[in-house]
């Protein structure tokens, strides 16, 4: 192709442009006219065309295409507005790409794909300006002014004066729009839209919102800035203030509040007598604690931490010799019949007193309501001479519950395991376990699985609870659960427990524990003497079997209640 005259090119700016030109696509950038741009070509069909026209002077339409891949190029999708440009410089990289140097010379408007190969050609076409307003013209300059002046007051990448050096180029108010467009770091998206707005009014308008929108976000990033910069010397502040304070104090004597915590913790420590590897923790964190601020969040949490481990029972264990005698007397005074459930129970303790050794299966009283499967594990304790912990999992559906939150959770605490053997402080008492046939099960774990692990004695010497995160040694324990239906408790659960059924009373065994037990407490809750009242025989058949249809006595008691608030 012949290279076109100097002085043809020079006119270009205000006359017609050649019908056919080539069309270079760009993806990542966008020409402004009379503005100089070195772009790298990588895209082959781009090669091809600087080929034919890498000669300086050789003119080319510079056309956006929204395409973010070079793979997803069409010529269909090319901008309907492109800009015609001269090449300056062609120069072949050592890596294969072309470095093209252009300068942008007017808009042009896409007429028609002439050819797509070797390289897009397009008949191409000089686009009108319609007439502008100027009244309108000076407003949306005299506001683009303003918002140049302020962007240069938020990000100091811009120099001072730039408001003044763009107000030069106010006698050609296309120009000084894409001169703005040009400068600003406006996403590319946005420079494209400046280039296909022939309107001048509106093209200033378009610039004016864009300037607003990176005011906007200047102005959100510089007052972060300003946050965090506040924040920084806030906690340098403290920090020389602190340093001082403690200077101040040592030379007067004094000893630091902190350090007298840190102090009072480890005394404790080593009064208590932890275990080697959690007096190592403690010792740890009370370091970590030396040097934390006592206001802040993280000293707080700390010294939390620190607390439950020293009010857990690491080393107090209840050491007292299993009486058969007693344990036989109790559960005679305190429950009427059961003698086959009696008997399992004797054996179970006579075991372990052989053995001296609670690594024996996990008991689990299994029967309808309100047949006193609860106090029947309270009155083993009490003959035992050891602490009862009793806790409910029916409807636990959180595994959490079971092993703790983790330190990271705001309001973390320990599982309930922990909460109660730190409520009794004994690391070796009787722990009823209710309702473990009701235990639920969601998307936020699966407390049987959590149980396992307490239950099951090749485990629970070193249960990790997710909170305190040091093993914690429950062999100790004696386990005992409840429940009323057993094909509701998980199978690996169920095999880890000794089933003690405890079958519902007959009407002789009711009568005489209403006689025996449930008469005399009623009496004394409502606060009469046991000749205040008498029930004969058969009053209490007759609210046997019309008013409490049922396997325990819980109806039956509250039929007695009743009768004693009249």
């Amino acid at each position: 192709m012949s290279k076109r005259p100097m002085s043809e090119i020079g006119r270009m700016l205000d006359c017609d442009v050649p019908p056919l030109m080539p069309v270079l696509p760009l993806m990542s950038t966008v020409v402004f006219p009379l503005g100089v741009t070195s772009i790298q070509i990588r895209l082959e069909q781009s090669k091809a065309l600087l080929r034919d026209h890498a000669e300086p002077g050789e003119l080319i339409a510079l056309v956006y295409s929204p395409a973010k891949r070079e793979k997803d190029l069409s010529p269909e999708d090319l901008s309907k507005i492109g800009l015609a440009a001269r090449v300056i410089r062609s120069l072949n990289m050592p890596n294969g790409n072309v470095q093209v140097t252009l300068e942008g010379l007017r808009r042009i408007g896409m007429e028609e794909i002439i050819r797509s190969e070797p390289y897009i050609e397009a008949r191409v076409s000089c686009p009108a300006e319609p007439a502008v307003d100027p009244a309108r013209i000076n407003i949306l300059a005299s506001r683009i002014l303003g918002l140049l002046k302020t962007i240069s007051q938020l990000d100091h990448s811009y120099p001072p004066e730039m408001d003044n050096v763009f107000s030069m180029n106010l006698g050609d108010p296309g120009l000084f729009a894409d001169t703005v467009a040009s400068i600003v770091r406006f996403p590319v998206e946005t420079k494209q839209r400046v280039i296909e707005t022939l309107d001048i009014g509106e093209r200033l308008n378009l610039v004016a919102e864009a300037l607003d929108s990176e005011v906007a976000r200047l102005s959100v990033a510089e007052d972060v800035v300003r946050r965090t910069t506040a924040n920084v010397e806030k906690n340098q502040r403290d920090f020389f203030l602190r340093q001082q304070l403690t200077e101040i104090r040592r030379q007067l004597g004094e000893e630091d509040p902190q350090e007298m915590v840190v102090r009072q913790i480890l005394d404790r420590a080593d009064t208590l007598g932890l275990p080697q590897h959690v007096r190592s923790v403690v010792y740890e964190e009370a370091n970590r604690l030396r040097y934390l601020a006592p206001s802040s969040q993280e000293s707080g949490v700390i010294r939390n931490y620190i607390e439950w481990l020293l009010a857990l029972p690491w080393n107090k264990p209840v050491r007292q010799p299993i009486d058969l005698d007693e344990v036989t007397k109790r559960l005679n005074a305190e429950h009427f019949g059961l003698d086959k459930v009696k008997e399992r129970i004797l054996e179970y303790l006579a075991v372990l007193k052989l053995k001296n050794d609670l690594r024996g299966p996990i008991l689990c009283f299994a029967g309808p309501p309100g047949t006193g499967k609860t106090s029947l594990g309270s009155s083993i304790a009490r003959a035992m001479g050891r602490d009862c912990v009793r806790m409910s999992v029916g409807g636990v559906r959180d595994e959490a519950e079971i092993r703790g939150h983790r330190r990271t959770y705001i309001g973390s605490r320990p599982g309930k395991i922990i909460r109660s053997l730190r409520d009794v402080h004994s690391s070796n008492p009787v722990f009823m376990i209710d309702e473990i046939d009701k235990l639920g099960h969601d998307s936020q774990g699966d407390p049987a699985s959590a149980l396992l692990e307490v239950l099951d004695h090749e485990q629970n010497a070193h249960f990790v609870d997710h909170y305190i995160e040091i093993p914690f040694d429950l062999s100790e324990v004696l386990f005992i659960t409840t429940a009323n239906v057993l094909d509701f408790i998980p199978a690996p659960l169920l095999d880890r427990m000794e089933m003690i059924q405890i079958p519902g009373y007959m009407d002789a065994e009711k009568i005489e524990i209403a006689k025996r037990h449930l008469i005399p407490r009623a009496a004394r809750e409502h606060g009469l003497n046991e000749s205040d009242i008498t029930f004969d025989d058969a009053a209490i058949v007759k609210m046997i079997r019309e008013y409490s249809r049922e396997a325990g006595v819980r109806q039956l008691e509250r039929a007695i209640e009743t009768v004693c608030r009249k």
